[in-house]
Formats: structure tokens, C-alpha cells, sequence
């Protein structure tokens, strides 16, 4: 084998081992972007509930209480201890 042979077999070699190493980088890589877009997905409805909580917090007493019958008659029934606990800040 000539010395250009075994030169061209070596950078061969080292090519294919490189390619070996970006394969198992890239699977890495495609790994940790499916892991962030899952918690991207979770923190995005965490902070949906807390702006909706915050927003009725915030809401004026009036506007609260606007929206008890609708919460009642979820509640399917309108007890008073219902009513009271639907009132309640």
C-alpha cells in the first residue's frame, strides 16, 4: 500500500468517526429541543391560569359579582353555602 493510500485511509477514517460523533450530537440536540418545546407548552398554560386568576382578582367587586349566576348554575345548584362560598374574595 503506498503512502497515499494509507493517507487517504486515515482521513477516511477520522472522516467517518467524525460523522459518527455529529450523529450522536445531532440525537442529542434533537432530544433537548423536544424536553424545552414540552416546557414551553407547560409554562405557557401555567402562565395562562395565572393571568386568569390574576384578572379576576383584580377585577372590580362589581364585575364579581356580575358573574355569580353563571357560577351558580355551573355549581348545578344554587345553595346558600354555595352562593356564600362563590361570593367569598
Amino acid at each position: 500500500m503506498s503512502a497515499l493510500e494509507q493517507a487517504q485511509r486515515g482521513t477516511n477514517d477520522r472522516l467517518d468517526e467524525t460523522n459518527a460523533r455529529l450523529d450522536r450530537t445531532n440525537a442529542r440536540l434533537d432530544q433537548a429541543v423536544e424536553v424545552l418545546t414540552r416546557l414551553v407548552r407547560v409554562v405557557a398554560v401555567q402562565n395562562s391560569r395565572v393571568n386568569q386568576n390574576f384578572s379576576r382578582l383584580t377585577a372590580p367587586a362589581a364585575e364579581r359579582h356580575d358573574d355569580l349566576p353563571r357560577r351558580v348554575s355551573l355549581r348545578r345548584g344554587s345553595g346558600c353555602e354555595r352562593a356564600a362560598l362563590l361570593l367569598a374574595p
